[in-house]
């Protein structure tokens, strides 16, 4: 859901900047809490496993842990400015891709013969691009050389992907995919040496 994506964390750096206390954590949570129940209410979407109980609790906890990550990379907790950089890398590079693929700039299709083609891509994607991260986030910590490594990889990979008919580019495959990839690893170095780590 578009609220769980951006208003809850955007509530979350909120409440955690200006330390407010568990009292605004409780009304946030409640807030919440009262749209997924006013949506399941209308039948926007139906839950099947989840209850709206796990979403008050997972979410009160998680301000809670929220402020805890606040306070360490104020510190400046290295440990945490890593994991806060390669999230923010993965976190905006995944939307772009989402965008890409509203606007069918490209399609991942794992699954050959199914009724539901775009289901299987954005599982896909989801997969792949973290992946994807973790063989950026494993090359970036090592010498300066081994930086661009990953590029290749994830080009060698798109390639093989292409020649099975698993990714399907619309256009040409620099002009899109790849120019989006160099853009994300390059911003990756930018805002590591910005963020001294």
């Amino acid at each position: 859901m578009f609220s769980q994506a951006i208003f809850v964390p955007s509530v979350g750096i909120f409440l955690s900047a200006f330390q407010l206390s568990w009292k605004f954590k409780l009304l946030f949570t409640t807030y919440f809490v009262i749209i997924e129940r006013t949506f399941l209410k209308l039948k926007i979407y139906n839950n099947k496993w989840w209850k709206t109980t796990y979403t008050a609790i997972f979410m009160f906890i998680g301000f809670f842990i929220s402020d805890i990550c606040y306070k360490e990379i104020k510190k400046g907790n290295k440990l945490m400015l890593k994991v806060t950089l390669y999230n923010t890398f993965h976190v905006l590079y995944m939307s772009v891709f989402f965008i890409l693929s509203l606007f069918k700039k490209f399609r991942y299709e794992p699954v050959v013969l199914t009724k539901n083609p775009w289901y299987y891509h954005y599982t896909f994607v989801k997969l792949y691009l973290v992946f994807e991260t973790c063989i950026t986030v494993y090359f970036f910590e090592m010498s300066k050389k081994a930086k661009i490594l990953p590029m290749f990889i994830i080009v060698l990979i798109d390639n093989i992907f292409i020649n099975l008919k698993v990714l399907k580019v619309d256009g040409v495959y620099w002009k899109t995919l790849l120019t989006i990839r160099l853009f994300f690893h390059s911003l990756l170095l930018i805002m590591k040496k910005w963020w001294k780590i």
